[in-house]
């Protein structure tokens, strides 16, 4: 079992900024991201009373995650619909994905609470990052740069390899 610190971002710009803080001082491939992709407009949907600023903000937001998440894989979970996920987390999702995601998470020995707190997030459309902590040193500050990026949630979890 592997020391992993959990966070959850409601805002994609934030999560991404928390991101490349982290490459400083975690391997990128320790660190995993989970989200439900936002629902496309239909054709028949009318936009005209969206604002151009929305759209701009919006349009950033999603560009950056897009950009972020090149070389994610979509994972259809049951109850939640497609989830995007990168990482080592996903790998072991993957497999998984037919039980639900709560059933994948308990699997990597996320307790019931966390697990069922990160199915919540993912289905109201924040991002779950997860990042394992290489050494007890580096605890704090990875928990720092979570909660100064946005982290709404932050867990202590041990996850299996």
């Amino acid at each position: 079992m592997k020391p992993h610190l959990i966070a959850t971002f409601p805002d994609p710009k934030q999560a991404e900024e928390a991101f490349h803080q982290l490459k400083h001082w975690v391997k990128q491939e320790d660190i995993s991201f989970i989200h439900k992709p936002e629902e496309e407009k239909s054709p028949t949907e009318d936009a005209s009373a969206d604002s151009i600023g929305d759209g701009v903000t919006w349009g950033s937001a999603i560009g950056g995650v897009v950009g972020l998440t090149v070389g994610m894989s979509t994972l259809l979970v049951p109850g939640i619909g497609p989830i995007m996920a990168a990482g080592p987390i996903y790998a072991a999702l993957a497999g998984v994905t037919t039980g639900g995601i709560l059933g994948g998470l308990l699997d990597l020995g996320i307790n019931r609470y966390t697990a069922e707190k990160i199915e919540e997030h993912l289905q109201s459309g924040n991002i779950v990052i997860t990042v394992e902590v290489p050494n007890e040193s580096l605890h704090y500050q990875i928990a720092e740069i979570l909660k100064n990026n946005g982290a709404i949630d932050i867990h202590d979890e041990l996850v299996k390899p």
